[in-house]
């Protein structure tokens, strides 16, 4: 077979991998007069008390408190990567229902104490821990 009958299909199998969706911040999308599809990530929603970004999955992606003791709400599910990165802290809760500790999660913190809840009652649930999750803090 002739590799000139393989070229329009290559093109096409090219050109179908090449067209995908590209999500545009709405500060850059333009086009009055062309209905555009835009797709802009929604921030996660902080929680109930302010302090904790936990997102619709119960990952806790953040901290802006400025507790020194910090005790992360029952139900969140996962401490996201570097979610309290640079938070000054001296130590932190962590309630049975965290099954992950991301990467980094608390780089730089100066964290001295860590209490994990894992009783009859509330058994722990933590499965991972990500690297460096407590390093560059002050526990021993």
């Amino acid at each position: 077979m002739s590799h000139r009958k393989f070229l329009p299909l290559a093109l096409a199998v090219a050109g179908t991998l090449f067209i995908t969706t590209v999500s545009v911040p709405a500060a850059f999308a333009t086009g009055t007069d062309v209905a555009t599809q835009r797709s802009v990530p929604q921030p996660a929603e902080a929680s109930a008390d302010g302090d904790f970004i936990i997102n619709e999955k119960g990952v806790l992606t953040g901290y802006r408190g400025k507790d020194k003791d910090v005790v992360i709400p029952d139900g969140v599910t996962e401490i996201g990567r570097r979610a309290f990165m640079d938070a000054q802290m001296d130590s932190v809760w962590i309630p049975a229902s965290i099954k992950v500790i991301g990467e980094e999660a608390f780089f730089f913190t100066g964290l001295k104490i860590v209490t994990f809840q894992d009783d009859d009652a509330h058994p722990s649930q933590l499965t991972w821990v990500g690297i460096q999750s407590f390093s560059h803090t002050s526990l021993e």
